[in-house]
């Protein structure tokens, strides 16, 4: 539910859905979500789960590609958690944007442009440098389990230009930079 806390708006695209993890998330805060997979089985999993947590009226799921949905989607913002390549990702020692599977830098030059607000999860060993090259300004917040750095989430927003560090209201290291 935190990233889900991050975002402002109604709609959010769930590019790469997988069991629904996110969506649920976005369902149980309030929005109304689009939930993209090319995984029917994962996808059918996701609407299983949604029926679970009772929010299953709340997302319209997806059987298709991630770009192609989101040329044709008015949303307020995006989810982009795409795949790090499984368990092997560990073995990488600093994660790239080129490391995603689609390519990170084609999902944030696309994504960016669209939506107001791009939510990147990335595991905790990305270099988040990379996300200089775009000229914007986000942020980064960490995604703690049991006292541990598990993964990051960076939320891209539109019309912003501080630079900040801090820690917002859930606890987490929060990092602007333009």
């Amino acid at each position: 539910m935190a990233q889900a806390r991050l975002i402002s708006g109604t709609v959010v695209l769930d590019g790469f859905a997988g069991i629904g993890g996110s969506a649920i998330a976005f369902a149980r805060s309030g929005k109304r979500v689009i939930a993209v997979d090319t995984n029917a089985d994962r996808l059918e999993m996701a609407r299983h789960n949604a029926g679970v947590y009772g929010v299953r009226d709340s997302i319209t799921f997806v059987h298709d590609d991630f770009f192609a949905v989101a040329q044709r989607t008015e949303a307020d913002a995006v989810n982009l958690d795409p795949p790090w390549g499984g368990p092997t990702y560990t073995a990488i020692g600093r994660f790239l944007l080129s490391d995603f599977h689609p390519d990170g830098h084609a999902l944030l030059q696309f994504s960016l442009p669209r939506f107001r607000q791009v939510v990147l999860r990335v595991p905790r060993t990305f270099d988040i440098s990379e996300l200089d090259r775009f000229g914007r300004s986000y942020e980064i917040h960490e995604d703690v389990t049991g006292g541990r750095t598990v993964s990051r989430t960076v939320v891209f927003r539109a019309n912003t230009s501080r630079r900040t560090r801090g820690v917002d209201s859930g606890g987490a290291a929060t990092h602007c930079s333009e």
